[in-house]
């Protein structure tokens, strides 16, 4: 558990708990796991929360079954070892308040990283974006007249997100993974991007050519990974963002039920 500084780090803090390589510094998501496929992978992963349970579930084989999770006690250490042979973008996460990833929006909310597979031999340069949503509230829950919330992707919120310079026509191949309680409809202004993988952070597949989706909005559910190519024909200052009205501005901040693990804009200001 320790400070998390989603805007500069001479901004307001906000206390979370998160993982961290051992000896080092609490990292908003987790340490990525990176490998090619066929990598056995073997970690070793302990609690040092002064009391509470975590409940780590991805951390295992793809494919594999990963409903069962590691159960790890305040204090206590596990080690797993798995394979992964399946290509493509998965996650792991874990939760100490007993929610599943549908409902996690507190200290816990957090508790996400990245496992990405390479197909064997291949050397593209992308990049991997985790989506983080946090709020000062239980979930599921009515509005909150003064709630707040915080979208983040790799643990910053704009503008304090990274910045990126391609030359036009460049190959870019980004991998988005969504370890929230929101779906995000991702849009990108100046270019169209296709859809060339989905997955669901225990399978992930690569589209057939003819079923990829040229678009310039992606919706993610929850708990989803998409990976795209962007297709790069001008020049220009572009933002990529969640196109939902309330990660958008402050104006539709309030949210409320929307049905068993969903929530939508309060309705006094949904527009649609």
């Amino acid at each position: 558990e320790g400070d998390w500084y989603p805007e500069a780090d001479t901004t307001p803090a906000v206390v979370v708990q998160a993982f961290a390589e051992e000896g080092r510094a609490l990292q908003i998501p987790g340490p990525l796991i990176r490998v090619p496929a066929g990598t056995e992978v073997r970690a070793t992963v302990r609690n040092t929360l002064a009391k509470g349970s975590a409940k780590l579930y991805g951390l295992h084989g793809r494919p594999g079954d990963g409903k069962q999770p590691l159960e790890i006690p305040a204090g206590d250490i596990r080690e797993v070892r798995f394979r992964l042979a399946a290509p493509g973008a998965y996650h792991y996460w874990a939760t100490t308040t007993d929610r599943n990833m549908f409902t996690r929006g507190g200290v816990d909310s957090q508790l996400s990283g990245a496992l990405v597979v390479d197909p064997p031999g291949e050397a593209i340069a992308d990049r991997v974006f985790v989506m983080g949503l946090w709020v000062d509230r239980p979930l599921p829950g009515p509005s909150a007249p003064n709630g707040r919330m915080i979208a983040v992707i790799n643990g910053k919120s704009w503008p304090y997100t990274e910045r990126f310079t391609y030359d036009v026509a460049s190959p870019v191949r980004w991998h988005l993974i969504n370890t929230t309680f929101f779906d995000h409809p991702m849009h990108l202004h100046g270019a169209y991007f296709r859809v060339n993988g989905e997955g669901n952070g225990e399978v992930s597949t690569t589209l057939a050519v003819e079923k990829q989706r040229l678009v310039v909005t992606e919706r993610i559910p929850q708990g989803d990974t998409r990976t795209i190519t962007l297709l790069l024909e001008r020049e220009g200052r572009w933002l990529f963002h969640c196109h939902m009205l309330s990660h958008m501005s402050a104006e539709y901040r309030h949210i409320e039920p929307g049905g068993p693990g969903t929530f939508q804009p309060a309705a006094g200001v949904h527009h649609a």
